[in-house]
């Protein structure tokens, strides 16, 4: 279950500005795929419940790798969160008047914020 959810996500990556090829991955859909890995390694990992740890992991040891899963689960929230930021800030940029009459822009697309269930596991 999570080896399928994971091969799943392994193959929706898709590098930005990538041209859309017969059966690419739009970034919608890649949201979705990750969101749903998210669920399943939530799901497969969450038997020691929430605050569950007190005692610091050893090196070597398995709740040592749930651990730094945690951690870079806590990166991921906080990139995305900056990221969405960002992307808010430049569209509310891009609609003011004198940013639009000087077309500063250009033809880049407007930017788009990334949703996916980001949840502690």
């Amino acid at each position: 279950m999570v080896a399928d959810a994971a091969l799943a996500s392994m193959g929706a990556v898709r590098l930005v500005g990538e041209e859309e090829a017969s059966g690419a991955v739009t970034a919608a859909e890649r949201g979705l795929i990750e969101s749903d890995l998210s669920r399943t390694l939530r799901a497969a990992l969450d038997t020691e419940g929430e605050g569950a740890r007190q005692v610091p992991p050893q090196p070597g040891d398995e709740s040592d790798l749930v651990g730094r899963m945690r951690q870079v689960q806590n990166r991921v929230q906080l990139a995305r969160r900056f990221h969405n930021d960002a992307v808010v800030q430049i569209q509310q940029i891009r609609r003011l008047a004198l940013v639009r009459i000087f077309r500063l822009p250009g033809h880049a697309p407007m930017p788009v914020t990334f949703e996916m269930d980001d949840a502690r596991v």
